[in-house]
């Protein structure tokens, strides 16, 4: 599984919105888009806020690990 799918994962089992996602991401819903469909990876500002608000490691949202 990719980093944008991991980070969907995130997303659906938190029922989340891509609005609310990004929300809480701080970025815009194309940017989310673009990330979970593997256009571009998350920069260090948006893997520390998926680490802050859902208690996930970089290291699983980047690698899987």
């Amino acid at each position: 599984e990719s980093c944008g799918g991991r980070i969907a994962d995130i997303q659906d089992k938190n029922k989340l919105s891509s609005f609310q996602m990004a929300g809480l991401l701080n970025i815009s819903e194309k940017e989310l888009a673009d990330i979970v469909n593997g256009k571009t990876l998350p920069d260090i500002r948006v893997l520390n806020n998926l680490k802050q608000n859902f208690k996930v490691s970089i290291d699983w949202v980047l690698y899987g690990e």
